[in-house]
C-alpha cells in the first residue's frame, strides 16, 4: 500500500513538472504557436543581413563619395587667370647684339606695339617697336627704326633664338598653337629714306623645351651685320 502512494506521489510531481516547463515556455514566446516565431537565431541571421544589404547597397539618392577630377573648364580657367611673366616693359632699353662687334654700344629703346603674348598658348609672341641709340637716348633717325619679335614659351620669354632686330616686322602668323612665321623687312644698300627692303622669313616651333628654326630665308649676307637682342639683361 504504501509503494503505491509513493508511485502515486511521483506521477503527480512529474505532472506538474512538464506543467511548469509549459508556462515557462509560453512566457518566452508570448503565448504564440512555437512555429510562427523566429528562434533568437533566426532574428540574429536576420538583422545580419539587413544590416549587409543597406551597406551594399546605399539609397539610390545619396550622394557618391568618389572624388571628382577636374572639369576641363575648371583646367581652363586656371590657365586664364594665369598672368604671362613679361619684362618687356619698354622703361629700360635693351642691349643690341650686332654679329661683328664683340661689344657694340647700341641699345634699343621700344614700346611694345601688338602684343599676343597668351599663357594658355605654347607659343605666342609680341612685337617690339623702336629704335636704337646710346644707353640714355634713342637716335630718332629713319636709319635708326627697328622692329622685332620676341617670343614666349608657354608664358616665358625666350632668350634663345635671341630676337632678330629688322627695319620693320610685316607679319606674324600663327601656323599651330606651337609655330608661328615671322616676316620681315631689313634695310637694303639704298638709302633708308628710298624705303627699298630685303624681305626675309623664318619659321618658329616650341617643342615642348626649345625653338626650333626653319624655313629661314634671310639673305646670307645679312648675317655679317645682324643685330639682335641681348635679353638675358631683362630676365
Amino acid at each position: 500500500m504504501t509503494t503505491l502512494m509513493y508511485m502515486d506521489t511521483l506521477r503527480r510531481h512529474h505532472v506538474a513538472a512538464v506543467a511548469a516547463l509549459g508556462c515557462t515556455a509560453v512566457l518566452l514566446t508570448g503565448c504564440t504557436q512555437q512555429d510562427e516565431t523566429p528562434t533568437a537565431t533566426e532574428t540574429v541571421m536576420n538583422t545580419v543581413t539587413d544590416t549587409v544589404e543597406q551597406t551594399q547597397a546605399p539609397d539610390n539618392g545619396a550622394p557618391s563619395e568618389t572624388t571628382a577630377e577636374p572639369s576641363g573648364d575648371a583646367t581652363a580657367d586656371a590657365c586664364e587667370e594665369a598672368a604671362v611673366d613679361n619684362p618687356l616693359t619698354g622703361e629700360e632699353p635693351i642691349p643690341v647684339r650686332v654679329a661683328e662687334e664683340e661689344t657694340p654700344d647700341i641699345f634699343f629703346h621700344y614700346t611694345a606695339t601688338d602684343d599676343q603674348t597668351d599663357p594658355c598658348a605654347p607659343l605666342s609672341w609680341v612685337v617690339l617697336n623702336g629704335g636704337n641709340g646710346t644707353a640714355e637716348n634713342s637716335n630718332g633717325t629713319a636709319g635708326s627704326s627697328r622692329q622685332t619679335v620676341a617670343l614666349f614659351a608657354e608664358g616665358e620669354l625666350v632668350t634663345e633664338p635671341a630676337p632678330i632686330l629688322a627695319r620693320r616686322i610685316e607679319s606674324v602668323d600663327r601656323i599651330d598653337d606651337s609655330t608661328v612665321r615671322v616676316n620681315y623687312a631689313f634695310f637694303g644698300d639704298a638709302p633708308a629714306a628710298a624705303d627699298q627692303n630685303v624681305p626675309g622669313s623664318a619659321t618658329f616651333h616650341w617643342d615642348d623645351s626649345r625653338i626650333e628654326v626653319s624655313d629661314n630665308t634671310i639673305p646670307v649676307e645679312l648675317n655679317e651685320s645682324t643685330e639682335t637682342l641681348d635679353l638675358d639683361s631683362v630676365t
